[in-house]
C-alpha cells in the first residue's frame, strides 16, 4: 500500500506518551500514530454502519411496545 506523508499538531504530553510507547515497541512513532489511527477509523467505521442499519430497522416503524418491554425487563 502506498504511503503519504500526513501532518499534525498534538499536545506535547500526548507526544511524549506517543514516543515512550513507540520507544517500549521498538517502532517509529510514526508507526504507532498510523497504527492508532487506522484502530480508530475502522472502530468509527463499523459504529457508524451500525447506526446505519438500526435507522433503516426503525426506519420499518416496527417496535415492542412499551408493556411488553417492561414485562420483559423485569
Amino acid at each position: 500500500m502506498a504511503t503519504v506523508q500526513f501532518s499534525i499538531r498534538m499536545d506535547s504530553d500526548i507526544k511524549a506518551r506517543l514516543e515512550s510507547l513507540a520507544k517500549l515497541e521498538d517502532r517509529s512513532a510514526g508507526y504507532v500514530a498510523q497504527q492508532a489511527i487506522d484502530a480508530y477509523v475502522s472502530k468509527q467505521e463499523q459504529f457508524l454502519e451500525m447506526v446505519r442499519l438500526a435507522g433503516l430497522e426503525a426506519d420499518k416503524g416496527i417496535f415492542i411496545s412499551d408493556e411488553k418491554m417492561t414485562a420483559w425487563f423485569e
